[in-house]
């Protein structure tokens, strides 16, 4: 045990001192939860219970030293995450807002590089260089290609600062929708929830009838019909896992070709 804590709390102390000698003071930030204090109290703690022949205080003391210096090697492995996917999360919803903006005004973009260009560009290397980031890491803090070159873009800027208010709550449902889209894949009643939310739209196009346009002309009752289709699918996901306990197997034989039967007739009889 005490020869494990100690090899262990020597590897934590070796990419520790990696990690500082990369990067700057001003930017370094220590493993509060061991640091260089707390780690002699431990080493001393451990070789008084060996004087006093306290077997019982090493060994918790041994676990405890082996916990920390785990999760410190864990927090250093993981020290450049937060900034690294900072840049991806930034790059990509500014990707995003620059695509739907263009997309729903049909406008071209160009890129001009200027001033901001170039002086963003230093910001960025000389923030990573001075971070410590490895060489692949630089390929990842020049995403962000928006934040250089979004000032040149009038065409997009303009339209984006008359309506503002819409456009954010745009971006903010769509990014919602797309993190809870991930989150389906581990947690299945969200995917009843996104059902109903897309349902609850086609349900106010149903009651808007203000509308006007060939397509709800000559189908008003579609999105009555596709919201009613979403409403019976969303109950899917909240039914529990056919084999992993008692369930009624019936229920969901006989909602699936309900399901069948009614999507066949609308089709039928509303192509």
């Amino acid at each position: 045990m005490h020869s494990n804590s100690i090899q262990i709390h020597n590897a934590y102390r070796t990419l520790r001192s990696q990690r500082r000698k990369n990067i700057a003071k001003f930017l370094f930030t220590p493993f509060l939860e061991l640091s260089e204090h707390e780690e002699l109290l431990l080493l001393n703690a451990i070789e008084l219970g060996f004087k006093l022949e306290n077997y019982k205080v090493v060994i918790a003391q041994c676990i405890r030293l082996i916990r920390l210096s785990l999760e410190g090697l864990s927090y250093f492995h993981t020290y450049y995450q937060t900034t690294l996917l900072t840049y991806i999360t930034v790059a990509y919803l500014g990707l995003f807002r620059m695509l739907l903006i263009s997309a729903a005004r049909g406008l071209h973009v160009t890129v001009e590089f200027n001033g901001w260009f170039y002086a963003f560009l230093f910001f960025v290397l000389l923030h990573s260089y001075y971070l410590g980031l490895p060489l692949q890491g630089y390929a990842i803090t020049v995403l962000p290609v928006f934040l250089w070159i979004l000032p040149r873009f009038y065409n997009i800027r303009d339209p984006y600062l008359n309506r503002q208010f819409e456009f954010n709550l745009e971006t903010f449902l769509y990014v919602g929708g797309v993190l809870m889209l991930v989150c389906t894949f581990f947690h299945r009643w969200m995917l009843s929830i996104l059902l109903v939310c897309i349902a609850f739209r086609h349900f106010m196009n149903f009651w808007d009838r203000t509308l006007d346009n060939a397509y709800w002309n000559d189908n008003p009752y579609h999105d009555m019909r596709y919201a009613l289709s979403l409403m019976v699918l969303a109950v899917f996901p909240i039914l529990p896992i056919v084999g992993t306990h008692e369930t009624n197997k019936y229920l969901l034989i006989i909602a699936g070709f309900s399901c069948l039967v009614y999507s066949t007739y609308s089709t039928s009889i509303y192509p």
